[in-house]
C-alpha cells in the first residue's frame, strides 16, 4: 500500500544545517527555507500494457513513494517493465485503474511482464526462399517548383 501524505516545510537546508522550527532562513548559509507544504507523489509513469488489461511501469522517480517502498522491500521490488494488474481492487480496466492512481492511497498487484512463449528464430536460409519483389511498370515522381513547392510530376517508365 502506498499512501500520499503532505510533507511540511523543509527541515534541513541543502548545506546540511537543521532549521529551527520557526526559521525562514538558514543560519549557516542564508538560503530561504521552502515553507510550502507539498504532498508526496507515488512517483512512477505507466502506459497501457500489451494485453490491454494492465498498466506497464515505464519509469520510477528515485524520490517518489514507489522508490521508497522498493528500498524497504528489496525482495519484491517493482521495476520498470512490470505490469500493474490491479489498483485498489480494480482489474482489467486500464482507465479505471488510472483513476484509482489519483487517490490518496493505493494498493496495487504487480506481475513481471511475461516473455513471449516462443522467441522468433530467423530461418537458416535468411527467410528469402519464395520471396519475390514486384515493382510497378510506371511511377509518378514528385517534382519541385522553383520556389520549393512539391507537386505531382509526370509518369515515367522504369524500363
Amino acid at each position: 500500500t502506498l499512501r500520499k501524505e503532505a510533507s511540511g516545510p523543509a527541515t534541513s537546508c541543502s548545506c546540511g544545517n537543521v532549521f529551527m522550527p520557526d526559521a525562514e532562513f538558514c543560519r549557516k548559509c542564508g538560503l530561504k527555507r521552502d515553507m510550502v507544504s507539498r504532498p508526496d507523489r507515488f512517483g512512477f509513469a505507466n502506459v497501457p500494457g500489451n494485453d490491454g488489461r494492465s498498466l506497464q511501469v515505464t519509469w520510477i522517480d528515485p524520490a517518489g513513494l514507489l522508490a521508497r517502498w522498493n528500498s524497504m522491500h528489496p525482495e519484491s521490488q517493482v521495476k520498470e517493465g512490470h505490469l500493474i494488474v490491479s489498483v485498489n481492487g480494480i482489474t482489467e480496466d486500464v482507465e479505471a485503474m488510472r483513476v484509482q492512481l489519483q487517490m490518496q492511497s493505493i494498493q496495487m498487484s504487480i506481475k513481471e511482464e511475461e516473455a513471449l512463449a516462443e522467441p522468433f528464430v530467423e530461418p537458416s536460409n535468411g527467410g528469402c526462399e519464395g520471396t519475390k519483389l514486384v515493382l510497378p511498370q510506371e511511377v509518378t515522381l514528385p517534382q519541385y517548383s522553383n520556389c520549393g513547392n512539391l507537386y505531382m510530376g509526370t509518369r515515367r517508365s522504369l524500363r
